[in-house]
């Protein structure tokens, strides 16, 4: 069912909703290197067209109920040359609008990944084995993202006009994630804060042909011990037990393991954001007002909310990399040194 927003704040003291501009802003040590992510995925070399991931985007989205993201991505993946028609028809009949946008079952696949976290009942990994290993790889990695922000936008009930998403989608379309970079780190610089260079580093000593996809993977492998070790209210034994809860055990770093004096989640408060966050991690279900203030009666704040959320989401984007990895035939064990992108590399 399509999740149509909502046009009110679900945290309390606020007078508008969250917009996506508004969560980067609230997170200005993860918000620039997020979007430079975006950018070298979205719109970087790639075997897939721009046009191609921004469908698996819209679609992805539109799947899981997330209209935020479909409304924005759809137009920008129109604007890019897919077939308007693609969107005419509902998830249901996947099989169809991959038929209509020429791509067959790279789409459905892509898509199957995205909601259901792997290939599921009616698509199959080698759907996908008339591409190269780097087309694969970037249609993997837009499934988790999509995956991921959804979880951002409907966890936070972030909200905007359909006007808004279709000038939000048509600027895409033109500019890329580039303006949406230059807006956040001008609202950065404004709040006080450093921002770092544009990301990706210089390329390293892989293949030139993979150097995007190891860099996209390098990446990921630092966000996500980020978002699990990094400064937050919320304790780090508790972000690692959120993704453990989900993740299977071999699917954990090694540096990430768990500390041995880790307390168990019994107490209330604790066992309240558990809830929350496995709950999100699951489906990109829009949080209320009522969930928030059940976490705020448990003395969570809102910065907080925004940590769980995010916790929530990355597990969500690499449980979809790792498993559409496995699926695929592309790596192994995900939780031995040095990580996934160096050691796809050596494999090649």
């Amino acid at each position: 069912m399509m999740h149509t927003g909502r046009a009110a704040p679900i945290f309390p003291g606020m007078t508008a909703p969250l917009t996506l501009r508004d969560i980067f802003a609230r997170i200005p040590e993860q918000a620039l290197g997020l979007i430079d992510f975006y950018q070298a995925l979205m719109r970087g070399p790639s075997p897939l067209s721009a046009g191609e991931r921004e469908l698996i985007y819209a679609y992805g989205s539109n799947a899981a109920g997330c209209r935020f993201c479909y409304m924005s991505h759809s137009r920008c993946a129109i604007e890019l040359g897919i077939r308007s028609d693609a969107f005419a028809l509902p998830p249901e009949q996947i099989g169809q609008a991959a038929q209509k946008a020429g791509n067959g079952p790279l789409l459905r696949y892509a898509v199957a990944l995205a909601v259901h976290g792997s290939a599921g009942p009616l698509t199959r990994p080698d759907d996908m084995e008339s591409l190269s290993v780097e087309g694969r790889i970037d249609a993997l990695l837009v499934s988790g993202l999509t995956a991921y922000i959804n979880r951002i936008i409907e966890g936070l009930g972030a909200y905007s006009s359909d006007e808004q998403h279709a000038r939000n989608g048509l600027n895409l379309a033109r500019f890329g994630y580039a303006q949406v970079r230059a807006d956040v780190q001008q609202g950065l610089l404004a709040a006080g804060h450093a921002c770092p260079a544009p990301w990706p580093p210089a390329a390293q000593a892989v293949p030139p042909r993979l150097a995007p996809r190891c860099l996209l993977l390098q990446w990921l492998d630092s966000y996500q011990q980020l978002v699990l070790a990094g400064p937050s209210g919320v304790p780090a034994w508790l972000r690692l037990a959120i993704r453990q809860g989900t993740l299977p055990r071999a699917a954990t770093h090694a540096t990430a393991a768990a500390p041995q004096d880790a307390p168990p989640a019994t107490e209330p408060a604790h066992r309240c954001a558990l809830t929350f966050a496995h709950r999100l991690v699951h489906t990109p279900c829009t949080s209320t007002p009522e969930d928030i203030a059940q976490l705020f009666a448990h003395g969570w704040t809102a910065k907080d909310v925004i940590d769980l959320v995010i916790t929530a989401a990355t597990t969500a984007l690499c449980m979809r990399v790792q498993t559409g990895l496995y699926e695929c035939g592309l790596a192994g064990d995900w939780s031995a040194e040095p990580g996934p992108a160096l050691k796809y590399a050596a494999r090649q």
